[in-house]
């Protein structure tokens, strides 16, 4: 019986064909081998990048809560100023309507009357200088009495204004701080956000690169297992 199969086949030894399949098995493995080992490379600075961002984020979510904690307690500072300031203001404006009340309630000055002696020792003590006051005070009995009374309500007066000159600039410093610490907490909240965007987009980049892994080295493996 003749053999049906050409002169090259009948030559052709059966171990030359598995040869080359051994071969190009063996060139996917390798190239699936080098992929798989740049990824893992990909993935491990991915991984690092996202532990050291998540350190930062909790870091600032840190940062942020001290920060906040410090505004509320300048703020509260600054309303208990606020409140101090109106007091004080509110008491210095009695006074200066109740004196300019009881001027304009004077019509004929008298050295004798006791209230009249009592507003021009205020005027005096208040730096508006009226002659022979002590004179007169030392010569109607009781009115020096009166002269120390209105130098105590002047000295009182004036150490309020001190008091108000001085909460006033301690309430602009508070304030300069609020400022600061909101302007620092500003800072660290876009922070916070543009860490979380980084965080965001590492993870997925970390998922997609998962995925593509896991489809590509099955897909390239059961590709060259069936390769003829």
């Amino acid at each position: 019986m003749k053999d049906p199969r050409t002169p090259g086949e009948q030559n052709s030894h059966p171990s030359d064909g598995d040869g080359k399949k051994n071969a190009t098995e063996t060139a996917l493995d390798k190239q699936l081998a080098e992929t798989k080992e740049k990824r893992d490379g990909v993935l491990e600075e991915l991984k690092q990048m996202i532990e050291k961002y998540t350190q930062l984020h909790t870091q600032l979510r840190r940062q942020e809560r001290t920060l906040s904690i410090q505004a509320n307690q300048h703020m509260k500072g600054i309303r208990a100023m606020e409140t101090q300031l109106k007091a004080i203001h509110d008491y210095l404006t009695r006074c200066k309507d109740m004196h300019a009340k009881m001027l304009s309630s004077i019509t004929q000055p008298s050295w004798a009357i006791s209230h009249h002696y009592h507003m021009t020792s205020i005027e005096h003590t208040m730096g508006h200088t009226q002659p022979h006051i002590l004179e007169v005070g030392d010569m109607i009995r009781g009115h020096l009495h009166i002269y120390a009374m209105s130098n105590c309500t002047t000295q009182y007066r004036k150490q309020a204004e001190l008091h108000l000159r001085k909460a006033n600039a301690d309430r602009v410093k508070a304030a300069e701080k609020v400022k600061q610490v909101y302007a620092k907490l500003r800072k660290v909240r876009t922070s916070i956000i543009n860490t979380h965007e980084v965080l965001n987009k590492a993870t997925k980049t970390v998922g997609s690169h998962r995925l593509e892994l896991g489809g590509g080295g099955g897909g390239a493996k059961a590709g060259g297992k069936a390769a003829p």
